[in-house]
């Protein structure tokens, strides 16, 4: 039997300019056929460990590496990226940085021309990635959702059938029966294909299932486990394995003023309806939380609220006029990318901030302290995320639109986030729209459910909606 084996010795790791260890004299061996889940803290190196197996890290990301890394018993750490990705294949957390053809069939399909491999099997190897992900042939990739891009990129990589694949936050935007859906393709891999998984993830409840092997990485300590009832142990010890979430009684609050209403709108892009006759009215204290399969309307149901585009068809009213509307409405966007641009992270919390005792308060609150003179890009995708919510609660708005805060985050940060929410609606009355796949969290962060499907309003009412929606997708 092919071995794909990867033996990982004394591995040290620091980005330059940092005087700070990412990873501490890591020693790890991956086998043909397994399947390890690389769990832990947000900034705790797991991307890091990734980026150095594919050689990201030092070819495209500086930084100083000893140790050695070594596949099928060469050192591989002076082979470029380009080279390891004969044999190591990368599905990274940011799937606009990665797509660049218009046509998804394009975009599976170069790679493998690169690789000179004839016609007839790249034509069947994209077909039977796209039916993998559950995507369609002669679909434009500007008009895919968030998930359906983690699908692409997703993909793409499967196709090109390296025996070990690494995988950064794949499920993060996808709905459940795409994450299982992935998760059972790679399991399958695994025992059928001699694959060797690498995936990182903070979804615990979704992929210790597929597992067979788990290691947790926090800066520069890390434990493997090779049996999940000790793992699960050590988690209750932790108290990482749940959430108890302070005030999760809280009382919703709501008023009669409407505050955001929808009309009739719709919405499409080029040929393709992405909404079609929405009817909402936000009311003053309302928390909502706006759920649907890959594809759906999700994003583009808030960013037409929030005002980022306009509607095709109908009208838009919003209790909030001119300058008002963009200190009084406050959009976390799916890529925290985005809406990062200062220079610094504490500089990008204190833009829009109402004091700067409220700059210190979200800092604590959000663990960033040791993380106030770096540049917000130089995080990990999920300490940016924690940065452009402290940026956004900041400014103290009335209404919240979240798309997927929640990705990144482990159980702690989690309850962090809410019960930070749940502070400020005790104060005042906060209005919420969130999307989220995150069966986690989703009962903490609203009392009313949005069930969107192919465009329209499928389904409202209270939380057992949540219930229903994944009973179905299970």
């Amino acid at each position: 039997m092919e071995t794909n084996c990867l033996n990982i010795y004394d591995l040290t790791i620091k980005y330059k300019n940092s005087e700070d260890y990412i990873i501490k004299n890591l020693n790890l061996k991956i086998d043909s056929g397994d399947f390890l889940f690389i769990t832990g803290p947000s900034g705790g190196g797991k991307s890091t460990l990734l980026y150095s197996i594919n050689g990201i890290i030092p070819y495209l990301k500086e930084g100083k590496i000893r140790g050695d890394i070594k596949y099928k018993d060469s050192s591989i750490l002076d082979v470029e990226t380009l080279e390891r990705a004969k044999y190591i294949g990368s599905v990274l957390q940011n799937a606009d940085e990665q797509i660049i053809f218009d046509k998804v069939e394009d975009e599976i399909a170069f790679p493998l021309e690169n690789l000179k491999i004839d016609r007839k099997e790249i034509e069947e190897r994209v077909l039977s990635a796209l039916n993998i992900m559950n995507l369609e042939v002669n679909t434009n990739s500007s008009v895919l959702s968030g998930g359906e891009k983690q699908k692409l990129i997703t993909a793409t990589t499967l196709a090109m059938m390296q025996k070990i694949l690494l995988l950064d936050e794949p499920l993060a935007n996808l709905d459940q029966k795409s994450s299982q859906d992935l998760l059972e393709t790679l399991k399958s891999l695994c025992e059928e294909g001699n694959y060797s998984v690498i995936l990182v993830e903070h979804r615990l409840d979704w992929v210790l299932n597929y597992a067979d092997k788990v290691l947790w990485l926090e800066k520069d300590y890390y434990k493997l486990f090779t049996n999940l009832d000790d793992f699960k142990g050590f988690l209750d010890k932790k108290e990482l394995a749940n959430l108890d979430i302070k005030g999760k009684s809280l009382i919703y609050n709501t008023k009669n003023e409407i505050l955001l209403k929808a009309e009739n709108i719709s919405w499409k892009v080029k040929d393709k309806v992405i909404l079609d006759n929405i009817d909402f009215s936000l009311y003053e204290g309302e928390r909502w939380v706006l759920i649907g399969e890959n594809g759906c309307g999700k994003t583009s149901f808030i960013n037409l609220l929030s005002g980022l585009i306009k509607p095709t068809k109908g009208k838009l009213y919003s209790k909030y006029k001119g300058r008002n509307k963009y200190t009084n409405i406050g959009v976390i966007l799916q890529n925290p990318n985005y809406q990062l641009f200062m220079p610094t992270v504490k500089e990008e919390i204190q833009l829009q901030s109402i004091s700067e005792e409220r700059v210190e308060e979200l800092i604590e609150v959000f663990k960033l302290n040791g993380l106030e003179d770096r540049h917000p890009h130089s995080l990990s995708e999920g300490q940016k995320r924690k940065v452009s919510l402290a940026s956004i609660l900041a400014m103290d708005p009335d209404i919240l639109l979240f798309d997927e805060p929640t990705v990144g985050q482990d159980y702690k940060s989690l309850q962090l986030m809410i019960e930070e929410l749940n502070k400020i609606n005790e104060r005042k009355l906060l209005s919420m729209i969130t999307i989220t796949h995150d069966s986690r969290c989703a009962n903490y962060l609203g009392n009313k459910v949005i069930w969107l499907k192919d465009g329209e309003i499928y389904k409202k009412g209270d939380l057992s909606l949540l219930e229903e929606y994944q009973s179905i997708n299970l």
